[in-house]
């Protein structure tokens, strides 16, 4: 395996340094996107409430809008001296104030991902070691055993925690190709392998504009190569390279996997099979054509999924803080570097601390993981993923409209113009079906509030400090 990264040590200078390659920054946006368990626990409830056994078709036209998007990102990648992610893109483009804004709307939107699914892993954790035999303890106490490692890894250097999430990846996968050998040499359910994907008028039955929501919501995450550039070797293509191949490796699989599963059933049985435990939809096709001790090894592997996705976005929501840290948007000591391990290290204990009270808080009011906690954060975190991706395409059209840059009106118009209208008719398709998402109408209320109160105090608070720092580097 080739090797993820060496990071430099050097002395508390405030500046991240690393030699993170494409292999190593693709590899900390996969496991963001929590590849096992998106199909595992989103895909099944996209089957049933969007558009059935065409779902897995939804998965490569998302990945087909998310390209428009990226061409326009990396377009502008080469001028964007800083790992600000959003934050500076949208900033350089739009200005200070809908930058600001973009800013906590990221923040926002990882920290509720984080939250979200390191409770689920706790309660998924918790429900596994009892099924062993185990002791019956809360799923919060797990949680805070979880977190605590999670700060570890977060703590030391990023190649540390690159490692060890390319472990964790390449196993997600493997046990994923198995799966998908295993129904193709089979020959599927007694209907033969899916065609449904394949079936252009099949799209368009049950409600396509929801799987195509839950489509796009799958590669949350996978933007945040940008976050890491000052880690990379050669940032100006390792980071447009890492965009374009951890989209391609997610949604390939996405598709790829997600039709397996449609094909161990067959398109007119897995809605209703689906319907019986969407959670355990995925753990059954293994045991019915890879057999029963691979059930076992699934749930595993769904438990070290969740375990990855929140260690890579810890390690995003540290770069944010360091990154606003040295804008004044933050206390300067959260733009502050470890003396050896070269990490904000400062950034992760907050973070950590910020995150633990939250869920005291949640564990406190009686919020189970599933319940509560994960509806109202998924149905945020998707908002906000959509909105600025949204954002960053206009930035982009604005941002090369008087000077092409030397760059192609293809990259710079042409694709980036066609990106933002389908983000847009995707921003107002997840604002029309919030509800589905967080499935009560007072917390989805809530959720978009959250969001337009970060939009709204950008500008704002620009408008109040012009003396802050917030104009993201340029040449």
């Amino acid at each position: 395996m080739a090797s993820v990264g060496d990071t430099t040590q050097i002395a508390d200078t405030g500046k991240l340094k690393g030699k993170l390659g494409v292999f190593g920054v693709i590899v900390m946006v996969v496991a963001a996107a929590a590849p096992l368990s998106t199909i595992g626990g989103v895909a099944p409830v996209a089957i049933i409430v969007g558009n059935g056994a065409a779902f897995p078709a939804m998965y490569v036209v998302a990945g087909i809008i998310l390209a428009l998007f990226v061409v326009g990102f990396n377009a502008m990648t080469p001028f964007v001296k800083e790992a600000g992610a959003f934050y500076s893109y949208i900033t350089m483009s739009l200005g200070r104030g809908l930058g600001l804004s973009a800013a906590y709307i990221a923040m926002l939107t990882y920290i509720c991902v984080e939250i979200a699914v390191i409770a689920v892993l706790g309660a998924v954790f918790e429900g596994q070691i009892v099924s062993v035999g185990g002791p019956d303890v809360p799923w919060w106490l797990w949680t805070g055993i979880f977190l605590l490692i999670v700060l570890f890894l977060g703590y030391r250097r990023i190649d540390l925690s690159g490692k060890l999430l390319a472990l964790l990846v390449v196993l997600e996968i493997g046990i994923c190709m198995v799966l998908v050998i295993a129904v193709v040499v089979q020959g599927g359910s007694s209907e033969g392998l899916s065609t449904a994907a394949f079936t252009p008028s099949a799209w368009l039955q049950g409600a396509p504009a929801l799987g195509l929501m839950f489509g796009i919501s799958g590669f949350l995450g996978f933007e945040a190569t940008a976050i890491f550039r000052s880690e990379a070797k050669d940032p100006d293509r390792t980071i447009g390279r890492a965009t374009y191949g951890a989209l391609a490796i997610v949604g390939i699989f996405y598709a790829v996997v997600c039709w397996a599963m449609v094909s161990a059933w067959g398109d007119s049985n897995i809605v209703a099979k689906a319907e019986e435990n969407p959670g355990a939809l995925l753990s059954a096709s293994f045991g019915a054509y890879v057999g029963p001790l691979s059930e076992q090894v699934v749930q595993w592997l769904l438990i070290t999924s969740f375990f990855a996705c929140v260690v890579a976005f810890h390690n995003v929501i540290n770069r944010y803080l360091y990154t606003l840290s040295h804008k004044n948007l933050m206390p300067k000591a959260l733009g502050r570097t470890h003396s050896t391990q070269n990490s904000p290290h400062i950034a992760a204990v907050v973070q950590t601390v910020v995150i633990a009270i939250l869920l005291a808080i949640f564990a406190g009011l009686g919020y189970t993981p599933f319940d509560q906690i994960l509806t109202v954060t998924v149905g945020v975190s998707t908002l906000g993923f959509l909105l600025l991706m949204f954002l960053t395409c206009i930035g982009v059209l604005r941002f090369f409209s008087r000077d092409s840059r030397g760059v192609s009106r293809m990259r710079t118009t042409v694709l980036p113009l066609l990106g933002a209208i389908a983000l847009g008719v995707a921003v107002v398709t997840t604002l029309m079906n919030m509800t589905v998402l967080v499935a009560s109408q007072g917390l989805a209320y809530t959720a978009i509030g959250v969001i337009i109160l970060c939009v709204v105090i950008g500008p704002i608070l620009a408008a109040m400090k012009p003396s802050l720092n917030a104009d993201a580097a340029a040449t």
